[in-house]
């Protein structure tokens, strides 16, 4: 697999407060607000989680892979502020599948043809749904989107793409600096895990990436 190419620099908040979010969304420029069901893919055993791979499907018209390669090499590393992002339209048209299959075989998955061959080579399942509905907005270079998530809350996200993380230090600093108004909880996890450990806390600790406090208290040998 060549070197990458999408690289999602992305920090998550959980809304504390709704007091002032509404006058900090006026400063932004609104995009669209849109419906969203996310299906995760994984193994009944949940081995992409326990690998923290992310493999969705939006709206069944794209299939979206996203990995820390870093994280991948390094299995004690933590969870980092950026990951690659690749994306592919649905159906699998031929044409995407040189670049499909060259991510699918990094990952050491079996490749396929289709969205169907795919699930069953692979033996995935809709693993856990989010649904949620996403305002997006912009601001300078930042894409900022306002989740309310069904049976969880509101969260934030920012992010932008780049080629590279040359500059990931000054620009999760101005990431961080854009949001200072609002009072927020920033999380290592998304929103697909938080809602995981709500309905099924066992699967949940197997997950790559967990809270900080769940990690401390479950993962943390006893002296």
């Amino acid at each position: 697999m060549g070197s990458p190419k999408n690289i999602e620099i992305e920090l998550r908040y959980r809304i504390l407060d709704q007091t002032g979010l509404q006058q900090f969304i006026a400063s932004l420029a609104f995009v669209h607000r849109k419906h969203i069901i996310d299906i995760y893919l994984d193994t009944t055993d949940a081995i992409l989680l326990e690998r923290g791979i992310y493999i969705r499907l939006r709206n069944n018209q794209k299939i979206d892979i996203k990995f820390n390669r870093a994280c991948l090499e390094d299995p004690m590393l933590e969870p980092q502020p950026y990951c690659e992002d690749h994306s592919f339209k649905l159906p699998l048209m031929h044409e995407q599948l040189p670049e499909f299959n060259d991510v699918i075989r990094y990952l050491g998955l079996q490749e396929a043809q289709t969205l169907e061959e795919f699930k069953a080579y692979n033996n995935f399942i809709d693993h856990r749904i989010v649904d949620k509905v996403r305002s997006t907005h912009t601001f300078e270079d930042f894409v900022i989107v306002i989740d309310e998530v069904k049976s969880l809350g509101t969260f934030l996200e920012i992010e932008i793409m780049a080629q590279n993380t040359n500059e990931l230090d000054a620009i999760t600093q101005r990431m961080q600096e854009i949001l200072s108004p609002l009072k927020l909880e920033q999380l290592k996890i998304g929103t697909e895990a938080l809602l995981l450990r709500k309905q099924n806390f066992q699967h949940y600790l197997k997950s790559r990436y967990i809270l900080p406090e769940d990690k401390k208290r479950y993962r943390t040998p006893d002296l």
